[in-house]
């Protein structure tokens, strides 16, 4: 097999247009992380303007009103580097265990999904921080990962949780589990 052949067949199995569940899952879910991103900062970005009220007449939390825009991009942006992969992996395995069937139970799938990217990227965060040790850059600490991740899941499962819902949705209506 040449080379050109197994690029052609990595492209087929796992690249745009994949008849595969699994992975298309995985994007789908990876793609959902990067939505919901972006609808972050749209979000802070819209509480700075006033569009949207805050404290306890308000839609959103007072410390929600806290949060500039360039920080609310540097957060997201940064967060989607570890958000990404493990919003992915979760997809794709998430379709492993339990291919939906039905558009409800998809839906239901993907906001459970999104609830276990945040475990995915704690884990991600203590194992990079692990590995780091190891080689000497740094020193072993779990707090870091898990103020991230409460920090992380604070201010965005509002956000998330719903966009998993939909990407759940959406994978669950293109037909039957491959």
């Amino acid at each position: 097999m040449g080379y050109a052949t197994a690029l052609q067949t990595l492209r087929k199995n796992y690249g745009p247009g994949t008849d595969r569940g699994d992975v298309t899952a995985g994007y789908t879910a990876m793609i959902a992380a990067a939505v919901a991103a972006l609808l972050y900062v749209a979000a802070v970005a819209a509480v700075q303007k006033t569009i949207i009220p805050t404290g306890y007449g308000g839609l959103v939390p007072q410390f929600f009103a806290e949060i500039n825009t360039s920080d609310a991009t540097v957060l997201a942006s940064s967060g989607l580097f570890v958000a990404a992969p493990a919003a992915f992996l979760i997809g794709f395995a998430g379709w492993r265990v339990f291919p939906p069937r039905r558009r409800i139970t998809g839906t239901l799938l993907g906001g459970i999904g999104a609830l276990l990217a945040y475990l995915g990227v704690s884990a991600l965060g203590v194992l990079v921080i692990g590995v780091l040790s190891v080689a000497g850059f740094a020193t072993f600490d779990v707090t870091l990962p898990l103020v991230f991740f409460y920090a992380g899941f604070r201010l965005t499962w509002w956000l998330t949780v719903p966009v998993g819902c939909l990407a759940g949705f959406v994978i669950a209506s293109r037909g039957t589990p491959a």
